[in-house]
């Protein structure tokens, strides 16, 4: 994260930081081949993100239940957790994707 992402002086914003968790939680749909769309996200900040810095984030499906799918995520700057996340995703048919625009050939990006 760069001088773009920052909240106050000298570390990231905490919207920059959700939104990484985000996109690492929706990441788990590519193998699955599941579209799938966000319901719910919930992020805890354990340090500030600190700009420069190289920052790691991970995630793992950790249960499904019908169409929902859980995610936990974890932001790291070396040993240190910078932030936590917890995402429910729900199963969406590709139709949501077209529907709102998409190609058929940008599907496979969204897990089609």
């Amino acid at each position: 994260m760069d001088e773009r992402h920052q909240g106050a002086p000298g570390v990231a914003h905490g919207g920059i930081v959700a939104a990484a968790l985000d996109e690492a939680s929706g990441s788990i749909l590519m193998p699955l081949r599941q579209p799938a769309v966000t319901v719910k996200l919930d992020v805890n900040f354990r340090s500030p993100a600190r700009l420069g810095r190289e920052l790691v984030v991970t995630s793992q499906l950790s249960a499904r239940k019908g169409r929902k799918l859980f995610i936990d995520s974890v932001l790291t700057d070396g040993e240190t957790v910078i932030a936590t996340g917890y995402a429910i995703f729900v199963e969406v048919p590709q139709q949501h994707f077209v529907d709102l625009g998409a190609t058929p050939g940008e599907l496979f990006t969204i897990g089609g």
